[in-house]
């Protein structure tokens, strides 16, 4: 299981995962923590971490990990408490017996832009080529603030050197 802040406390080397993802299928329950935290947060960015398991070259995405306690939250940056975010991936994967496993980033965009910003695009190129989070195409999922005071969820998957958008299903 990869560390949610990228560090082994173990020291055990896992796996390097490579998985192309056709479709992000995210849980009707896991969308709605997302918005849920997205709203809650604003004007600020908010954001956590994606779980979930593969199936037919489709991510499914069950639970998702919020910002934490000692989340720190700004109108154009978020920083996840690591620790905390640690614990409840451990918690998913020990519970599920290794199935649920770390996928990727969410974050909120409460200024209307859905697109990946360069920290995005930098921050899953790291986690890509990190062994301690044994992801080599790790999904970001964004939450988009719409102007009609709406959210909707946009879905991304570091493939090489770039963000390539993936569909995303909501069920």
């Amino acid at each position: 299981m990869p560390p949610a802040d990228g560090k082994y406390e173990s020291g055990r080397p896992e796996m390097t995962r490579e998985a192309m993802i056709n479709i992000v299928r995210v849980s009707a329950v896991a969308a709605d923590k997302i918005f849920q935290q997205a709203a809650a947060y604003l004007p600020s960015e908010t954001g956590g971490i994606l779980v979930g398991y593969e199936l037919d070259a489709n991510a499914i995405i069950t639970h998702i990990i919020s910002a934490g306690p000692s989340g720190q939250h700004a109108p154009g940056s978020f920083m996840r408490d690591g620790a905390y975010s640690q614990v409840e991936l451990e918690k998913l994967y020990d519970n599920s017996e290794g199935e649920l496993n770390y996928w990727g980033e969410w974050h909120s965009h409460p200024r209307t832009f859905p697109l990946p910003s360069n920290v995005d695009r930098s921050s899953m190129a790291e986690i890509a080529m990190s062994q301690a989070y044994g992801l080599a195409t790790p999904i970001l999922v964004i939450c988009e603030r719409q102007q009609n005071r709406g959210w909707r969820l946009l879905a991304f998957q570091w493939c090489g050197d770039s963000l390539s958008p993936r569909e995303l299903v909501i069920e």
